[in-house]
């Protein structure tokens, strides 16, 4: 019966120290910053000027997509909503932790956001796309 129980756990142990080792590392530092996919401003010149462009693409995303929670508007909350967010390999965006809340339900209507949002173009290290932590700003102003 202990050998068993040893086996059961010997393999349990494998399972999980391979299950970190295949998950790949999360970068915060990267020499091209993933950024919010919009096909106008893949048109524009190098990647400074992608990257500029996107983020007023994400600004008119937010605009046109938000929903401002009813108990901030009652109560007036305004402010920004600042998360941290990871970009997958693939462009998937997924809310890693709340930064800063203004309350008045704002954290979880920015993360509805980020969930609903459209593939960003990923990061990129030493040439090859990466995992990209990252913070990202939602601003409420009524």
């Amino acid at each position: 019966m202990k050998f068993v129980r040893l086996s059961f756990l010997m393999f349990f142990a494998f399972l999980v120290c391979n299950s970190l080792l295949a998950q790949e590392p999360v970068y915060s530092l990267v020499e091209e910053a993933p950024r919010f996919f919009s096909k106008n401003c893949e048109t524009q010149g190098n990647a400074l000027d992608k990257q500029h462009c996107s983020k007023f693409a994400f600004k008119d995303y937010v605009k046109a997509n938000l929903k401002y929670p009813r108990e901030a508007q009652t109560k007036g909350i305004k402010g920004i909503v600042l998360l941290e967010v990871v970009v997958e390999k693939d462009g998937t965006v997924v809310v890693s932790r709340v930064l800063r809340d203004i309350g008045g339900g704002c954290a979880d209507e920015a993360a509805r956001l980020v969930k609903a949002m459209p593939k960003w173009v990923p990061g990129k290290k030493g040439g090859k796309i990466v995992r990209v932590k990252t913070p990202l700003t939602v601003k409420f102003d009524s």
